[in-house]
């Protein structure tokens, strides 16, 4: 998934990483007649092309977040997954992609701090809207997120001035936008210089016919307010469907 749940704490995460194999139609027509006719050609723009354009519309943008602003460290450690996050979600060619580079029918939004909360978003899309409902399946199987918050227990254990790390996950409310949607909240605590601090990892998935997103929000201390999630996922699920 995006620079999600597959990042380490302190910076987006997102569930996925890997490739969406998508076949590029380019249809070119042309005539021609008796002698010297003139010949057409008209090009359609590939379903590929237009489907990542949607995407780059639909991701949230600095005017959905005001007082926020782009979090370079996010950005700097964009590449560092999770270890295991991707085999989490492996059943689903399309949360493997979505939030990645070089996911040819997606894309992410940067990663926006208001120095309490950040929150980033990823768009993608399926090639059929058979496999988007396949992918929101696997975000709701409780198994999924086991996998995940074992991901997460185990870097948080293996970074160094972390100790004791424990997770708790819960489903998070419904937020009215979109086809089908799922959520849920990780919170990680670990002790540090003999301190309980407390991470907290929110991710909404929403699906409109063919696409998914997920808007992701991460914190120390206190969670993200569930009327601001409902605000931003419902933004970015308008624009799928516009």
């Amino acid at each position: 998934m995006d620079d999600h749940l597959s990042k380490r704490p302190g910076r987006a995460a997102s569930l996925t990483a890997g490739v969406l194999a998508a076949a590029v139609l380019l249809a070119a027509c042309g005539g021609g007649g008796e002698a010297a006719a003139p010949t057409t050609t008209s090009t359609t723009v590939p379903q590929v092309e237009l489907d990542k354009r949607k995407a780059e519309q639909a991701v949230l943008a600095a005017a959905d977040l005001p007082g926020y602003t782009d979090d370079a460290d996010e950005d700097e450690d964009e590449g560092e997954d999770l270890a295991g996050a991707s085999e989490c979600v492996s059943a689903s060619a399309l949360l493997v992609v979505l939030g990645e580079t070089g996911d040819p029918r997606g894309a992410s939004s940067p990663t926006r701090s208001s120095g309490v909360h950040s929150v980033s978003s990823s768009v993608s899309f399926a090639a059929t809207e058979d496999e988007a409902v396949a992918a929101l399946a696997v975000v709701e199987d409780e198994v999924t997120a086991t996998c995940l918050g074992n991901a997460l227990v185990a870097d948080m254990g293996a970074t160094p001035g972390f100790t004791n790390p424990r997770l708790t996950t819960s489903r998070l409310p419904a937020v009215p936008a979109g086809d089908q949607q799922a959520g849920f909240r990780m919170v990680l605590r670990a002790t540090a210089a003999g301190q309980v601090l407390t991470f907290n990892f929110d991710q909404t998935f929403v699906r409109v016919g063919r696409g998914v997103a997920v808007v992701f929000t991460f914190s120390e201390g206190a969670t993200f307010p569930n009327t601001e999630r409902s605000r931003l996922v419902t933004a970015v699920a308008s624009r799928m469907a516009a």
